[in-house]
């Protein structure tokens, strides 16, 4: 659950950062590919990520398995359709955006750093538009994000952003 929030925490800033530095995006919406990579073995997640300034986020992870991440600003909601229940929590802190951003080190042509959290992020762009991320978790597990089908600063309805759970839900809270 901690690689899941600081992963998502790092995707609240994601969003107004390109390779040349700063810039305030709107909006951004890719389709993602999602590999974990744990002692030989990978998982491969796919699905859609969308966020909407100032702290919006959502992932809606389509295969393996359904499942659905909100955020809004430090909370977070990780609704699970297959297992009929949503857990409810509070991310550690309350990110600054600004603070984040001029964190993140320029290594080299079309590749960044950044840490959050005490995670180091890698991350590297094409035409100045993010097309990956890899880290290596607090476990040792390595990931890599991948986005195509990317759209920036267009329409995106706030209303994807809420969770309405139904009555038929086990609500957690952690």
């Amino acid at each position: 659950m901690m690689l899941l929030k600081n992963l998502l925490a790092f995707f609240v800033w994601l969003g107004v950062v390109n390779a040349e530095g700063i810039k305030s995006l709107e909006s951004m919406q890719a389709h993602f590919t999602q590999k974990l990579m744990s002692e030989g073995s990978i998982i491969t997640y796919k699905g859609e990520f969308f966020a909407l300034a100032p702290h919006f986020v959502l992932w809606k992870y389509q295969t393996p398995i359904s499942k659905e991440v909100y955020i809004n600003k430090d909370s977070m909601v990780v609704y699970e359709p297959m297992l009929e229940q949503a857990i409810f929590s509070t991310l550690r802190e309350n990110i600054d955006v600004l603070n984040l951003i001029k964190q993140a080190k320029f290594v080299g042509e079309n590749h960044y750093i950044a840490e959050i959290l005490g995670q180091k992020y890698d991350l590297f762009f094409e035409k100045g538009i993010l097309k990956q991320i890899a880290f290596a978790d607090l476990v040792g597990n390595h990931i890599e994000i991948f986005f195509d089908g990317i759209q920036i600063n267009h329409k995106i309805d706030p209303k994807i952003f809420e969770f309405k759970p139904t009555s038929n839900l086990d609500i957690l809270y952690n």
